[in-house]
């Protein structure tokens, strides 16, 4: 029998769909990790995300998967206990010479087009039913561990999209999840969700049938509760974006005395081949080409800058960029030096701690650079990020992705340096407010439910 009163939980699964090395996403979850720990130091924390030896290695907990692992991969149970870690591990790939052998086989059956067409039908009834099974017994072993946790936190960012994987993507992922939730009496929070881009009616009605066996729902923002609840109820709440509860080693803000600031620079590959959902090379080249130009000049200017990466996908952008402006580098300065590396969320909370002002894309980078209290313009790809500088104050330090150009960059950075100052001090109060929101939030879903 499960004990229904949260302040004497045993056992929390903070879930997400995380583990992909994007330390935006991972800064959600160090934050959430931190806070429960905070104040329930007695319980189990486990994660559940896409990538469970990820998420087991970075927080040294027990980690499980939220879908089905690809065929790749082999599950490995601590048969002592074996609801407290389930951990995929590569097996090794078919030797060339199998490849092959399956190769000349099917390159034979596809040179008689009858038989051809005859397996074709029937390879896809039998992959059917293999994939049928394997979810079968996917959600059997989810239903085993989830009944063993008292809560599962659905944790920030944008849980609620389908721009990535479509409607089967994201919100099956979390309907699944949520029934199992009901099933095993363990209660379901949302906590702080982003929403949106949702494109599709099957994605909004998935999603609203899923927060129908929630506990607790909260939103990121005021657009994200509009877009889900469609002015139809209004039981959920908003709360700022979990990383504003992030706990980590803070750095006072200080100006260099007759210097030119330092610009920190986050690039995001959006429209790019190699990662975008949605691609298109005219797009990600003008978006390319705009802030090498920009880029260059502040060189010129006799600006220090360097780019920081929440992902390591976004080293693609910021070499493109810094091809196009090998000339203005110094002949002693390394493309590395300028590309600052890091694979956990305190090492990049250490490298935007370097900058005095900064140029952010992704999302995260804009949130996590105001967490730093480090002035931000923001290049918005999604009304996220224009939403949070409005709301931080600092909507007139926000350009459209698609749409600015290299001299309304120019002028917003100009007037961003000429108040770096005065606007510091309205981050600072934004930030403070946030915290106290947050820890109002901890206290409602872990101390008072």
């Amino acid at each position: 029998m499960k004990n229904n009163n949260l302040l004497h939980s045993k056992k929390n699964g903070v879930f997400g769909h995380y583990g992909n090395k994007n330390l935006g996403d991972e800064a959600i979850i160090e934050a959430v990790i931190q806070n429960i720990r905070l104040r329930k130091p007695e319980s189990r924390i486990a994660c559940f995300s896409l990538n469970p030896v990820d998420s087991r290695d970075r927080y040294k907990v027990a980690a499980f998967p939220i879908r089905r692992l690809p065929t790749n991969y082999k599950t490995v149970i601590n048969h002592s206990n074996p609801n407290e870690s389930l951990v995929p591990s590569i097996i090794s790939e078919q030797t060339n010479n199998d490849k092959n052998s399956k190769a000349s086989i099917k390159n034979f059956i596809k040179s008689i087009p009858i038989i051809s067409t005859f397996l074709k039908i029937i390879i896809n009834c039998i992959d059917f039913f293999i994939l049928f099974f394997q979810e079968v017994n996917f959600l059997r072993t989810s239903y085993h561990t989830l009944k063993t946790f008292d809560l599962l936190l659905i944790t920030g960012s944008n849980q609620f999209l389908d721009n990535f994987g479509g409607s089967w993507g994201f919100p099956v992922t979390l309907l699944k999840w949520s029934i199992l939730a009901k099933i095993t009496k363990t209660k379901l929070i949302f906590i702080s969700v982003g929403a949106g881009p949702l494109n599709s009616k099957l994605s909004k009605f998935l999603i609203r049938l899923t927060l129908l066996f929630k506990d607790y729902v909260s939103y990121r923002d005021i657009a994200s509760k509009h877009l889900i609840e469609n002015n139809k109820h209004t039981n959920g709440l908003v709360y700022p974006d979990l990383a504003f509860s992030l706990n980590f080693n803070y750095k006072p803000y200080s100006y260099r005395n007759g210097k030119l600031p330092k610009v920190g620079i986050n690039v995001m590959p959006v429209y790019d081949k190699r990662y975008w959902c949605v691609r298109d090379d005219r797009l990600y080249q003008n978006y390319i080409e705009k802030m090498s130009i920009f880029i260059r000049e502040l060189i010129q200017d006799g600006y220090p800058i360097f780019f920081f990466c929440t992902m390591p996908k976004d080293e693609g952008p910021a070499r493109d960029i810094l091809k196009k402006i090998k000339n203005e580098i110094p002949a002693k300065v390394t493309f590395d030096s300028l590309l600052k590396k890091n694979s956990t969320i305190f090492e990049l909370m250490d490298n935007i701690a370097e900058a005095d002002v900064i140029i952010a894309t992704r999302f995260h980078g804009v949130v996590l650079s105001l967490l730093s209290r480090k002035p931000t313009l923001g290049i918005c790809y999604y009304r996220k990020s224009r939403d949070l500088l409005t709301e931080a104050g600092q909507d007139k330090y926000a350009v459209d992705f698609d749409t600015f150009d290299i001299m309304e960059l120019k002028r917003c950075f100009e007037n961003l340096t000429r108040n770096l100052v005065a606007e510091q001090k309205v981050i600072n109060q934004t930030v403070e407010k946030y915290k106290e929101a947050l820890e109002e939030q901890y206290h409602r879903i872990l101390d008072c439910m």
